[in-house]
Order: structure tokens, then sequence, then C-alpha cells
């Protein structure tokens, strides 16, 4: 037996917008805080390294908290990635993890596009 689908009956531009406060500017004291982790991130973190590549991404302090990898401190100039490394052995408790650079974004290839819109970009 096959049931038909229901369209939605809303739309998202009928939707209110949810106001935001505006940002307000670090106080001296938070300003300096942050200074002084980001610079010792620079100087006394971990360096990453392009695990394909093996090019310098930068230093930064890497922190595994709550199921998630926070990078603090990373100045590049390309988005990093995280992924799992090849291993040799299969084991489940210990993954390695490398970091990569991310490829810029190939549009011309997008799906929905002809190869005459591809050309004339």
């Amino acid at each position: 037996m096959v049931f038909p689908l229901r369209q939605a009956s809303f739309s998202l531009s009928a939707m209110p917008a949810i106001p935001r406060p505006p940002a307000q500017p670090l106080s001296p004291i938070r300003r300096l805080l942050r200074q002084v982790i980001l610079g010792s991130a620079r100087t006394f973190g971990m360096k990453l390294v392009d695990s394909k590549t093996g090019e310098s991404l930068g230093r930064a302090f890497v922190i595994p908290f709550g199921g998630k990898i926070h990078v603090v401190g990373l100045e590049a100039e390309k988005a990093v990635r995280v992924g799992f490394l090849n291993q040799h052995r299969l084991t489940y408790w210990k993954q390695e993890i490398g970091f990569q650079a991310a490829k810029e974004p190939d549009f011309s290839a997008a799906p929905g596009k002809s190869k005459e819109d591809a050309d004339a970009i």
C-alpha cells in the first residue's frame, strides 16, 4: 500500500526571525587572557602536519573533550579537517587521527550544472 506524501504547510521565509543581541567587545581582562592562551598555543602547542602532503599546518593545542576534538590557537590559511589514519592492524580502542588541509570547492562540477555552464565560468 502506498501512502501519498503531504506537503508542509509552512515555509522558512514566513517564520519570524530570532533577534540576536549585538556582539559586545571583549573586556580588557578577557582580551589579555585570550592573547596569552593563543600565544602560548602558537609557541608551545603541538605541531600539526598535513597527513597526506607532509606540509606544516601550524601549532595548536589539541584537546579531546566530550567526544569532540578541540583545536585551540591554530592560524592556518586553509580550513583544516580531522580524519582517521590508515593502520596496519585493526584496533578499535586506539585510533590514530591526522589533520588535512581541506580542498578548495570545485563549483564547476556541482550536480545540476551542464557542461556549457562550467565552460562559461
